[in-house]
Formats: C-alpha cells, sequence, structure tokens
C-alpha cells in the first residue's frame, strides 16, 4: 500500500524537511496520519546519530509502506545531541560501522518518547494547536461511546454509555444528573388492551349467539387482556406550579429525554414521557380557542385538579 503524500503541506516537508523547525514537522505528520486512517500509517522519530554539519532540526525524513521515519537533530538520549556517556556513544558508532543497528533502535525506544514529550512542551502556549489536539480527542471519545452529531452534548458520560450492560438505575442516575429534575424510570413488560369483538365469549342458549362455552377449548372470559410488550415510562417530577408550567412550555424536552433514552439502551424499545404532578400544582382547564390553553381530553390534562389535591396525575408529553 503506498502512502498519498499530495496534500501540500506534506509534500513540502518530503521535499525540503530543512525549511521546517522540530514543532512544525511533527505537527504536519500528526495531521496527516490522522487524516489518513485508513493507512494506519506509524510516525517513529529516531536521533541524528552521525554529525552532518546541518545545523536545521531535521535532518531527514523517510517515507515508506505505513511508517515514517523522522531523523531529528535535537537533545535526546543518544545521537549527536545525545547525553549518553562517551564510551556508549562510541560503542554505538561502532556497531552501526559494522552494519549491526540493534543498540540504536533500543535507544530509540528512549529517544521517541524524549521527542514527544519535547513536542508537547515547546507548543504548550500554543492555543490553535491545542484546539486541534481537543477537537481530535473529543471526536474519539464520541466514536468510542458510539455518539451521533445529535447526542454530543452526552460526552461527560462516556463510561455509562460505553458500559455492554444496561440497568434502569443507571438510566435513572443519567436522566437525573443531566436534567437536573427528579426522574423516575419504569418498565412494563406487558400492556393491557380491550380484546377485539370477534374475540370474545358469548354463552347462550341460541347457536347464533354461543360462540364457544367450553372451557379448555380458547374460551376467553372477560373483555380485556394483557399483551406481552416490554416498554419504557419516564416520569418528570415537577416541585411546584412555576416548574409545571415551564415544563409544559418546553416543546423540546421529551423529544430530547426520548433520545437520550434510545441512546443508552441501543434498541427500539418504545418510550413513553409523563409528567407527574401533584394536583394541587395545576390550574383548572378552560374552555377556549386557543388550543396550547384549552381544555384537552386523555392523558394530556386533568379535568378536576381541585379534588384529591396531595394525589398525584400523570400527563402524557410524549
Amino acid at each position: 500500500m503506498s502512502l498519498n503524500l499530495s496534500s501540500s503541506p506534506m509534500n513540502s516537508l518530503c521535499n525540503q524537511p530543512d525549511d521546517f523547525e522540530f514543532a512544525q514537522a511533527i505537527r504536519v505528520l500528526q495531521s496527516y496520519c490522522s487524516d489518513n486512517p485508513q493507512n494506519r500509517t506509524r510516525l517513529k522519530l529516531e536521533s541524528e546519530v552521525i554529525p552532518s554539519g546541518n545545523l536545521n532540526d531535521i535532518s531527514q525524513i523517510e517515507v515508506t509502506n505505513r511508517q515514517i521515519r523522522l531523523s531529528i537533530a535535537k537533545t535526546a538520549l543518544s545521537g549527536v545531541y545525545g547525553v549518553i556517556p562517551d564510551y556508549i556513544y562510541e560503542e554505538l558508532l561502532e556497531a552501526l560501522h559494522q552494519e549491526d543497528e540493534g543498540l540504536k533502535a533500543f535507544l530509540d525506544v528512549f529517544n521517541q518518547r524524549q521527542f514527544e514529550l519535547t513536542y508537547k512542551q515547546e507548543t504548550r502556549a500554543w492555543l490553535l494547536l491545542q484546539n486541534e489536539q481537543n477537537n481530535k480527542l473529543s471526536n474519539t471519545l464520541y466514536h468510542l461511546s458510539g455518539l451521533e452529531n445529535s447526542n454530543r452534548h452526552l460526552i461527560q458520560y462516556t463510561m455509562l454509555l460505553g458500559q455492554n450492560s444496561r440497568n434502569i438505575r443507571t438510566l435513572e442516575q443519567l436522566l437525573n444528573d443531566y436534567y437536573e429534575l427528579k426522574i423516575s424510570v419504569q418498565v412494563t413488560p406487558y400492556e393491557t388492551r380491550k380484546l377485539p369483538e370477534a374475540a370474545t365469549s358469548n354463552i347462550g342458549k341460541s347457536v347464533r349467539s354461543r360462540k364457544n362455552n367450553k372451557l379448555g377449548h380458547g374460551l376467553l372470559i372477560g373483555s380485556r387482556c394483557d399483551v406481552p410488550s416490554a416498554s419504557i415510562k419516564v416520569y418528570i417530577e415537577p416541585q411546584n406550579r412555576r416548574e409545571v408550567e415551564q415544563l409544559k412550555r418546553d416543546s423540546r424536552l421529551a423529544n430530547d429525554v426520548k433520545s437520550t433514552v434510545q441512546h443508552y439502551l441501543k434498541d427500539d424499545t418504545p418510550v413513553t414521557i409523563y409528567l407527574l404532578i401533584l394536583r394541587q400544582h395545576l390550574n383548572a382547564p378552560v374552555l377556549s380557542s386557543n388550543a396550547l390553553s384549552s381544555a384537552k381530553l386523555g392523558e394530556v390534562d386533568c379535568l378536576a385538579p381541585e379534588r384529591f389535591p396531595q394525589s398525584k396525575v400523570r400527563i402524557r408529553l410524549r
């Protein structure tokens, strides 16, 4: 696999390494490696061993298959600006003259780390570079957590979202901490449905009205049944009347909570969002042409909140 060096900074570095300072060269190479992850290019930093008479930081760059070797003339453990004793340096030169690179390869392991620390030290005050590096780190965490663009606000919960197991108590903890509301989660393994008329049983003397009156042969007693259907119900409990009005007017809350729950569960389990409110915190419904303030039937309103003021009623948001 050949490396694509068509990018202008990378091409300039390969053709004219003398024009680049140490920090600039490392920045170009790191940017190239991150922009071409499919190549899996390894950046190898080596110390220049034999003096070449060149006073520049970068003495040589060699691009091979999936590896970029950079020879650097800066302070390191070994090399022209090395800090090792002279007798070890002489042994290194003698080994190289005999085409034995074992000692050089061993010392370059420590040189690599030294150059990495030197680069971080020299670029610590570069605000623009710090911003680039922070974005790369954030993108890596997004990828590890499986966060899409719409859910990147959950980055602080990377450890919880990255767990293989799913737990309702953990989900409650995440929702309470992020939304700063009192939220509880309930799992419903089934739902109650009304039996269709064709499935009900009638017992009578007439053959026409009698559908099935034999126990053990499919006789269904009653008009309702429980159907296996797992679902998640999320209850948001406002603490006062003002908070009730704020949550009711928040058009994005239900969608955001549902999106967070589904991302944590990583499946298509149905999610229903409710407000669980003390009846004393609700106003009596009024008849109005305004769709936002008029009374509504069903789970979205409470028709008589003044009755049993200390009991709770659930109002469906989504």
